[in-house]
């Protein structure tokens, strides 16, 4: 009874309008069907693009959780990083789980959502986002370019939208987008019109990388050239066993979803060893010109 007692008074005195504290949440639990590969981990910055939204909301929230799967816990990009596992009762309701165990898992704090399919989203985004937030309404999110509609996946949630939460779950709502629709949010404007589009498939992923590449700056004078080694299936698919190429990756992985878009190399990153220099190196290695790099899928065995 004491707890439950400390909890609610905890909770009114954050719903008065104080601005309390504030942890991030990089929602990455998604079955990424359309994507036909693992959307958490793909590489747009030189590194997961769960490190990414990780290393991002580091700067703003005092502490940042991962929620995923239990089964992806050990995946690339995941392992070593702070996780939140959704509650069994949430189970397969999309992000709206996500959300409602972090909350209970931490009743006291509040919550700024990001979605690990967002690659737009940048220090920019995340700091309009915390200034503009007001703590007095249960919850501050972006105006979607396209249809003017809340964009649920990156938006801050006092704790005073938990409850409401749950009444609409009651209801069998569990939409965050419609929740915060029939809520008294505050909506604001973008600072960048592409900052909200989400990626969903291997067409918007390439368009993705190749966009985000251009807003690259310096990109010519990044340029380097790399010795690239293909073994097994990758040698196959490629039609060579080795080539030089000119690249602006600024890491191995980075350096290979470049190679898996320009020639629709099929295996994702999590299955590809890489040795660089004749070493065995993880992903997130910076490359150099002149660097000598092997790609090494999985060999059947007999």
């Amino acid at each position: 009874m004491k707890n439950k007692s400390i909890k609610k008074v905890n909770r009114s005195k954050q719903t008065s309008g104080a601005k309390s504290i504030l942890y991030g949440l990089i929602l990455g639990g998604g079955k990424s069907r359309r994507m036909q590969q693992d959307k958490s981990v793909l590489n747009y910055h030189g590194k997961p693009q769960t490190v990414y939204c990780y290393e991002l909301l580091k700067s703003y929230c005092q502490n940042v959780f991962l929620s995923n799967r239990e089964d992806q816990s050990t995946l690339n990009g995941h392992e070593g990083l702070p996780q939140i596992h959704d509650d069994k009762k949430y189970h397969d309701i999309g992000p709206l789980g996500g959300i409602l165990s972090a909350m209970e898992r931490y009743p006291d704090v509040c919550w700024l959502v990001l979605a690990c399919d967002l690659p737009y989203v940048n220090a920019s985004t995340i700091k309009n986002l915390i200034e503009k937030r007001n703590p007095k309404k249960p919850a501050t999110a972006y105006a979607s370019s396209f249809d003017g509609l809340p964009e649920p996946l990156c938006a801050i949630y006092e704790t005073g939208i938990y409850k409401k939460m749950l009444s609409f779950l009651k209801k069998g709502i569990n939409c965050p987008r419609k929740i915060l629709i029939n809520s008294d949010i505050e909506l604001i404007t973008p600072n960048d019109k592409m900052a909200l589009n989400n990626i969903n498939d291997p067409v918007e992923f390439k368009e993705a990388l190749q966009h985000l590449h251009t807003l690259s700056p310096n990109k010519a004078s990044r340029n380097k050239r790399i010795q690239v080694q293909y073994y097994a299936l990758l040698r196959e698919s490629r039609g060579t066993s080795q080539e030089i190429i000119s690249t602006s990756a600024a890491t191995a992985g980075a350096l290979y979803e470049e190679l898996k878009v320009k020639h629709g190399f099929q295996l994702p990153i999590a299955l590809v060893r890489v040795a660089i220099n004749n070493e065995f190196r993880p992903w997130e290695t910076p490359l150099k010109p002149g660097d000598q790099v092997v790609l090494i899928p999985p060999v059947a065995g007999g």
